[in-house]
């Protein structure tokens, strides 16, 4: 007790008791026996109290001094514990710092150990190395000196030896030139009587040769014709007899058989029971009107038979149809049913291994979180200190950062009205998101961020329909907008690429970046296509740290799952109605948690595929982080256009990925744009197909499409090759078209026909005819089907023109031939007028294979595919006479000279054709 407080206590004391004496007790016993003992005075009750109030404040002083002595001596053991523990931390924290300077050191030490070995080593390699060099010079120049020694004998031995030979030459050609002419004449001599006398030994020979054939032949014929005179005369007896034998035996088998039957019917028992049938005469001879009307009787009653019994077969015929009928639709009942057996059984087989793999994930996971344990137990004595210190950091933050007040700051963002109120809430709210990004609470990020641009573009979007008739200012406050946002993730951005590369999680680094990625990729989304804006955003999304080439694939990558989530896990079909009514809420929960599981797995497989497994969250198609999370397709494709169009970012593609890959990749966002409903959009579309078809080589794109094995069920790998090897030029080369086509203005149409014409020339030669061939029967726009066979005529004129052509090149076989047949037959069915382009260019086609194909490899002159071209071109040339005829009675017009002229010229070029196939 202190002494002020016991100065306090004193004075209310003294205080009661003068309240005491001024009111004096009454109607008390002890307040009578008081005044009665001091009714005389006898003793002072005044000193009496103020003794004994001394006597108290003594002994209340001597307390109050003892207690401030103990409270002393306590804060002074107090004080003392306080430096006690403050020392030991101090050399707990001494002791660290010199054990984390002793590793430093020792590290350093093994550094410089390790730098000097391998210094030491290197200078010996290199004495090595100059030693070897050395020896090698000197060996050389010793080579070299014993070759050149050598090198000089050898040459002056072969200088002595061809002077020898030319001393000798010298000496034959002066003996040739004295003994030479007589030597040839006397040769010349001798051959001429040799070549008379071998002229008139071949005579003679020649002579004899032909006088014995002569005589040869004579003695043959001679004795050919004499075996000719003797067989015949032989064949000529021997059939003479045979007739002779014949005659006879006809004579003795009618006598015998004669007798044989008069016998046999004399033994008959008819003729003994009647005896007049003996005595009768002979039936009449009926006359051959009757007999040929019998046996025409009888042939009626044979063909009443015969349709009785076609009738019946008929009949038969029916019932046996129906019976073949119905027995194939129970086949192909059964078929069905085993077909879906068997993709039941397969899926159950994807789903025992989807659980045996997860069985396995958790096995390792089990091990790794032993192994991360038993380290944690290692460490747990060196970074105890260390991790109370982060405890105590963490909590004295914790109570600095006001949740309160970030929870105000986000209900404020909400009711914000002006782009003020955003900015006053923004301080609270960027101080959390930094604070998520030391905590590694990537999660918290992506709220903090999303709920920002939420806000922010909800104002955006009240203003909007506020100010619907003023352009310019909506334009001023999307600038303001991209302000505000840029404020609030620019320092979120510069904080993540500090720390980012400091993580030790990889996944909480990648989250980080692909929370920043995907809000950029919304404002891209959002923003007006400009290029000041575009300056600003794209620099930030390059400091992100995520490859470009990863948000570049997204929407391949979500074609791809969704085709692989479509041909892995078709529609549940139930057995029956009742079951399904039976079972519906059950089988359908079932059927949802298979599918989740399912789409999780396929998803993951996807993502290791493709190497995106730690951005696969920013990469899914389904789910609530779908929403707003998700990587926005046509943010990527503002964002790559504005990279791809802006001269600054020419080289920001990646080199790791090729530039077929990138054409690939770019195409899908493309074929985005170029199918939308804006004009300006399709535009841009074209635009980014055109930088991206620039950067790819001519003639390398190359496919292996295999249509049949897409409409199966197939194992995952399988259908992922297969995805990868689709035909994905196809519908891109067809929505080109329709936008060429749909473009009002002449540059956009002649830009979009250069863009189609770059795309196919990046195919391989065989592929574009396999492509082409496709899309000219299908193309519903003559001009562009024209365009299109052009392509497919050239690559024929080249293939027919080169050596190097294969056999088996489409251009050299019947499908060349049954493209040409099925184009006329479709273009004569239609309207001559629109379709006069793509005759004109196929007629051409065919007059340069007629001609060309001389040993008919296309099967273009056999027999079949000549009568049915011929007959197309008949009937296309009937109706362009019409055609021709009905124009010329119309009124005149610009549109009816260019459509008469163009008409008159395919007819020239039909007639020409038609002559050329009927020579």
């Amino acid at each position: 007790m202190s002494g002020g407080s016991f100065q306090s206590s004193v004075t209310q004391l003294l205080h009661r008791q003068t309240n005491s004496q001024q009111h004096g007790r009454r109607y008390t016993f002890a307040a009578t026996i008081a005044n009665r003992f001091f009714s005389d005075n006898s003793l002072d009750r005044q000193n009496r109290v103020v003794e004994c109030a001394k006597r108290r404040q003594a002994r209340a002083r001597d307390r109050a001094l003892q207690q401030a002595c103990r409270v002393k001596k306590l804060e002074v053991e107090f004080a003392e514990a306080e430096r006690v523990k403050s020392l030991k931390e101090e050399r707990e924290v001494s002791r660290m710092r010199r054990k984390l300077e002793h590793v430093a050191a020792a590290y350093l030490q093994y550094i410089w150990r390790r730098y000097c070995q391998l210094k030491r080593e290197a200078n010996v390699r290199k004495t090595r190395a100059e030693r070897l060099l050395v020896d090698f010079f000197s060996y050389r120049s010793f080579r070299r000196k014993s070759v050149r020694r050598q090198a000089s004998f050898q040459i002056q031995k072969r200088y002595r030896e061809y002077r020898i030979i030319q001393r000798t030459k010298l000496g034959f050609a002066v003996l040739a030139s004295t003994l030479l002419p007589l030597i040839r004449k006397r040769r010349a001599r001798r051959h001429q009587n040799a070549v008379k006398l071998q002229s008139w030994y071949r005579q003679q020979h020649i002579q004899k040769r032909e006088n014995s054939v002569r005589i040869i032949q004579r003695a043959w014929r001679i004795s050919v014709s004499k075996a000719k005179l003797c067989y015949f005369s032989r064949a000529y007896h021997h059939l003479t007899n045979l007739r002779r034998l014949e005659r006879s035996a006809c004579v003795i088998q009618r006598t015998l058989g004669k007798s044989f039957v008069q016998r046999r019917l004399l033994c008959l028992d008819e003729f003994r029971e009647y005896p007049c049938i003996m005595t009768a005469p002979w039936p009449p001879i009926r006359p051959a009107e009757e007999q040929g009307q019998e046996f025409w009787l009888h042939k009626v009653q044979l063909l009443q038979a015969a349709i009785a019994e076609r009738k019946r077969l008929a009949k038969e015929e029916t019932s046996s149809q129906v019976d073949i009928q119905d027995l194939q639709q129970n086949v192909a009942e059964a078929k069905t049913r085993l077909r879906d057996e068997s993709d039941r059984y397969y899926r159950h087989a994807i789903l025992e291994e989807h659980r045996r793999q997860k069985e396995e994930e958790a096995k390792e996971l089990r091990m790794h979180e032993l192994e991360g344990t038993m380290r944690k137990a290692i460490r747990l004595e060196l970074e105890h200190e260390l991790e109370t210190a982060r405890r105590l950091m963490m909590k004295n933050e914790l109570k600095e950062l006001n949740l309160q007040d970030l929870l105000e700051a986000f209900i404020g963002l909400q009711t914000a009205t002006s782009v003020e109120d955003f900015r006053a809430q923004f301080v609270v709210i960027n101080e959390g998101a930094l604070n998520d990004i030391q905590r590694k609470r990537w999660k918290f990020l992506e709220d903090a961020c999303f709920n920002v641009l939420r806000n922010v573009f909800k104002l955006q979007i009240n203003n909007g329909e506020d100010n619907l008739g003023n352009l310019d200012s909506q334009k001023l406050f999307s600038e303001h907008q991209i302000d505000l946002c840029l404020q609030f993730l620019e320092p979120l951005i510069d904080s993540t690429a500090h720390i980012v590369g400091a993580l030790d999680d990889e996944q909480e680094a990648a989250g980080q970046r692909g929370v920043l990625v995907a809000a950029l990729l919304y404002l891209f989304e959002k923003a007006p296509q400009r290029k000041d804006i575009n300056l600003r955003l794209i620099p930030n999304v390059l400091k992100c740290g995520v490859d470009i080439h990863v948000f570049v694939s997204t929407l391949r990558f979500r074609e791809e799952l969704v085709e692989c989530q479509e041909k892995l896990l078709p529609l549940h079909d139930s057995d029956s109605e009742d079951s399904e009514v039976e079972d519906g809420e059950d089988k359908l929960e079932l059927t949802k948690g298979f599918k989740n599981d399912d789409f999780r797995w396929i998803s993951e497989r996807v993502a290791e595929k493709w190497g995106f497994l730690r951005y696969r969250y920013f990469l899914a198609t389904y789910g609530q982080e779908y929403a707003f999370t998700a990587w926005s397709s046509s943010g990527v494709a503002s964002l790559v256009h504005a990279m791809l169009t802006e001269e600054m970012f020419e080289n920001a593609l990646s080199a790791i990925v090729s530039p077929l890959s990138w054409l690939f990749l770019l195409a899908s966002y493309a074929h985005c744009l170029i199918k939308s409903n804006d004009q300006q959009e399709r535009f841009r579309g074209l635009e980014l197909l055109r930088v991206a078809i620039n950067l790819s080589p001519e003639g390398k794109l190359a496919f292996k499409i295999n249509d049949a094995m897409i409409t199966k069920h197939l194992p995952f790998r399988e259908q992922a090759a297969v995805f990868c090897d689709r035909d994905w030029i196809s519908p891109l080369i067809q929505v080109i078209t329709n936008a060429m086509v749909s473009f009002p203005e002449a540059s956009h149409r002649s830009a979009a026909l250069a863009v189609l014409k770059g795309l196919v020339l990046r195919l391989v030669i065989d592929d574009r005819f396999w492509i082409l061939r496709d899309l000219i029967i299908e193309c519903p726009y003559g001009n562009v089907a024209a365009i299109l066979m052009d392509f497919v005529r050239n690559d024929t004129v080249q293939a027919w023109s080169s050596i190097y052509t294969l056999s088996q090149s489409p251009f050299k076989t019947s499908a060349i031939c049954s493209l040409l047949y099925k184009t006329l037959a479709q273009a004569a069915e239609r309207d001559l007028v629109l379709q006069a382009d793509l005759i004109a260019s196929t007629l051409s086609l065919l007059r340069f294979l007629y001609i060309r194909d001389k040993d008919n490899t296309t099967g273009l002159r056999s027999i079949s595919n000549d009568r049915d071209i011929s007959q197309v071109m008949t009937r296309i040339n009937k109706r362009l006479h019409l055609t021709i005829q009905e124009s010329a009675k119309s009124i005149e017009s610009d549109s009816f000279h260019r459509d008469f002229a163009q008409l008159l010229i395919l007819e020239a070029s039909l007639a020409s054709t038609l002559e050329q196939f009927k020579i």
